[in-house]
């Protein structure tokens, strides 16, 4: 089955309306900065990172971003927003080697590479950009170096989402790239059927299981930061028909749900005929979160491994089809 996609020119039109800072948003961005004073300054200490200060001469909103309208996601108080960031930038202060962090902040790292036959499709994180406000971490399935799906998410603390999870994987993005739908057609053959949002899916669950991340939790169409009611049809379809897919369980807050590694549907409930492709699709997008967390494990940041580690931190892990 291939997922349902956010028809583009709607999406388009929503990114257009998120990236641009009107003097109202603003002063209401401000606003909420003056009144959480002792957040934002929890952030800027945070910042003295050099690694994360380098990122402010071509990002100033990035010290408060936390305070945007529906950073994340809809009906996060401020103070939950500044706790989700600065849980993410420490996570990865933590884990990855200072040059793979640099490269993640300031253009892109490859973790995946597959090719078939002249096209090759990688699989990039880097942080978001420039629709920031919708994860702090982005996935992005490319197919000969152009863009065609994107998965933006953050390492957020489970208390945040009512998880009991220590913390969890958060999803506040899902898109294909505008006029791409037959890039990702084609993707989507050459990857098993597996549809780019599976694929990233997959990919995703190998982040996760890096990091020793338990649970991943998605947004509803209505807790989704660009979420209007106009298009509800079509954000329903982009957010809560796929999660509904792919087995995660809505809660009463509107956010879906599922353990890593994701559940697979009994193959007693396949239907005869298909029970041999479901085999292969599911072996395929184990593969893909495999090669995820090898990359990663590769890359970690070690006690006395530190140099060690940032030389390696270019390499992506070839999967072969």
């Amino acid at each position: 089955m291939v997922e349902s996609v956010m028809p583009f020119a709607s999406a388009q039109r929503s990114e257009i309306a998120e990236e641009t800072w009107s003097l109202t948003r603003l002063a209401r961005v401000a606003l909420r900065v003056v009144s959480h004073l002792p957040c934002q300054l929890e952030i800027l200490r945070l910042l003295r990172y050099p690694v994360l200060a380098e990122v402010l001469p071509c990002n100033p909103r990035f010290a408060i971003k936390f305070a945007a309208d529906d950073y994340l996601a809809r009906d996060l108080s401020v103070a939950e927003r500044k706790t989700c960031f600065l849980h993410h930038y420490g996570r990865l202060l933590g884990a990855l080697p200072d040059r793979m962090l640099r490269r993640i902040l300031h253009r892109s790292v490859t973790v995946l590479e597959i090719r078939d036959g002249e096209n090759v499709y990688r699989v990039i994180t880097n942080l978001s950009r420039p629709w920031d406000k919708e994860g702090e971490l982005s996935l992005t399935l490319e197919h000969n170096g152009t863009g065609i799906y994107v998965i933006s998410f953050s390492i957020v603390p489970g208390s945040i989402v009512h998880s009991d999870a220590p913390e969890v994987l958060l999803i506040s993005r899902m898109q294909g790239m505008k006029g791409k739908y037959r890039l990702i057609q084609q993707a989507t053959k050459a990857m098993n059927d597996v549809a780019p949002a599976s694929f990233l899916l997959a990919a995703l669950q190998g982040f996760a299981e890096a990091f020793g991340v338990s649970e991943i939790v998605g947004v509803s169409a209505v807790r989704q930061s660009a979420y209007c009611e106009e298009c509800d049809e079509i954000f329903r379809k982009a957010y809560d028909e796929f999660f509904t897919t792919v087995g995660a369980v809505m809660g009463s807050d509107n956010l879906f749900r599922c353990p890593v590694p994701i559940p697979e549907r009994p193959l007693q409930d396949v239907k005869r005929g298909h029970k041999l492709r479901t085999k292969e699709k599911r072996a395929f997008k184990r593969d893909v979160a495999d090669t995820v967390l090898r990359f990663f494990q590769r890359n970690w940041r070690r006690d006395g491994e530190h140099l060690q580690q940032e030389q390696n931190s270019e390499l992506p892990v070839q999967l072969t089809q």
